[in-house]
């Protein structure tokens, strides 16, 4: 039976890196997805130090808003992984070894033909009465122990990536809807938008009405917007009648994607098997940033032919025969120049359509006339080919990154029908 109604759930992440910049906390918005689809509510999210005190201290603040407590990080072997002797002490009670995550512990390395140090056992620790949860990508398990006494349950998770969401998923959810009712799942739909800004988006949903109990959140993940709407209870025709709806309020042609685990270039490389075309692309400010993007798809071999980082004048001019007079009469930085850099890839990979990409990413080589920002994406095809003109205010990064987006939604619009309108077409 379970142990009680479902709570609200606290996220507590740890580790010296999550707060001085190095790395970025990824595992408490996964962690947080994951529940909040299964119905559960997130009360709160703590981050603190590698730091004995401070985790106690942490799971005291939680554990007086919530009785359920999910915890990230620290239970490596090292002198810095201390998250099980903090709740060791939280809980009141020892630590013990496991003799056969210890056993285990001892396969893993000898498979590997690796040394195990002594250190490595401290991962085979638990507190005293500690459920053990196996981690079947790597070598720290997790753990989950119930204070009855204070009606508390917690659950501890290894802090690399892709082991915690393993585990989350194998694990915790199953033990989750064991111990705990079952909620309603709530039923979260989302728009992955380019070319509109959140400003914009926001105001285009301000002009519809939407059902009382539907949720509406706004993200800028640069350089897209996700627009999601979500019903905590459970009602699937709301959120996709609000779908349509927004869809149509903002401008289905800015709008990649239903799915939030697709990146555009994932749709791309779709988009082009499905309509049975190839891609070469033709480089300049954005450096092999397109084709890096693209060719991180599995199965965009395909599809996608190569492409060419003509960076300098004179490899535009031997690998992809832009004339000199372009360049001297209108300079890299043209429509004339991404034209010819465009059929210049298409001559040379024989696909069914080429882009090439050619600006100013900064910070300096700008002018009054072509500013730090300007680019231009030019698409062709045996039959045509047209440049636009983009400008992007930004740092170098954002303006590479920018440039290298808006180049893939040019041929995902022509591919989808959509006009190729968010530039000024020269």
């Amino acid at each position: 039976m379970p142990d009680q109604s479902s709570p609200a759930i606290a996220i507590l992440t740890i580790g010296n890196e999550l707060l001085d910049g190095r790395v970025r906390d990824t595992n408490a918005s996964t962690l947080a997805d994951l529940l909040r689809a299964r119905g559960f509510v997130i009360e709160s999210i703590a981050t603190v130090n590698d730091d004995a005190r401070a985790i106690k201290d942490a799971l005291s603040f939680l554990f007086s808003r919530t009785t359920c407590v999910l915890v990230s990080g620290g239970l490596g072997p090292t002198s810095d992984d201390l998250t099980r002797d903090a709740v060791a002490e939280f809980f009141g009670v020892p630590l013990q070894r496991d003799p056969n995550v210890a056993a285990h512990l001892e396969r893993f390395f000898a498979a590997r033909k690796r040394t195990m140090n002594a250190t490595n056992l401290r991962q085979a620790d638990f507190p005293l009465g500690a459920e053990v949860l196996p981690n079947a990508q790597g070598t720290a398990p997790g753990f989950t122990l119930c204070r009855a006494s204070h009606n508390q349950r917690i659950f501890c998770l290894p802090g690399v990536p892709h082991e915690l969401l393993h585990m989350c998923t194998a694990e915790v959810l199953p033990l989750l809807s064991k111990y705990f009712q079952s909620l309603t799942p709530q039923v979260t739909g989302m728009l992955k938008i380019f070319g509109r800004t959140e400003s914009d988006v926001a105001a285009a949903i301000e002009r519809i009405v939407l059902p009382e109990r539907l949720h509406v959140g706004y993200r800028a993940s640069f350089p897209e917007v996700h627009l999601t709407f979500v019903s905590p209870c459970g009602d699937s025709e709301s959120v996709h009648a609000a779908l349509n709806e927004a869809r149509a309020a903002i401008g289905s042609e800015y709008v990649f994607t239903e799915d939030p685990e697709e990146s555009i270039e994932a749709l791309l490389v779709k988009q082009l098997k499905a309509t049975g075309h190839t891609l070469t692309c033709a480089e300049s400010c954005t450096g092999g940033m397109i084709a890096g993007r693209i060719t991180s798809v599995a199965g965009a071999s395909e599809v996608f032919h190569g492409s060419i980082v003509s960076y300098q004048n004179q490899v535009k001019v031997d690998q992809l025969g832009v004339s000199a007079s372009i360049l001297d009469r209108h300079g890299a930085v043209s429509a004339e120049c991404a034209e010819a850099m465009a059929r210049g890839a298409l001559d040379k990979f024989l696909a069914t359509y080429a882009l090439a990409v050619t600006g100013i990413a900064g910070p300096s080589g700008g002018s009054v006339e072509k500013p730090v920002g300007t680019f231009y994406v030019a698409l062709a095809t045996n039959d045509s080919c047209q440049a636009f003109r983009y400008f992007f205010m930004g740092s170098r990064g954002r303006i590479r990154t920018y440039a290298a987006t808006t180049a893939l939604d040019v041929i995902r619009r022509a591919l989808a029908g959509h006009p190729l309108r968010n530039g000024t077409p020269s």
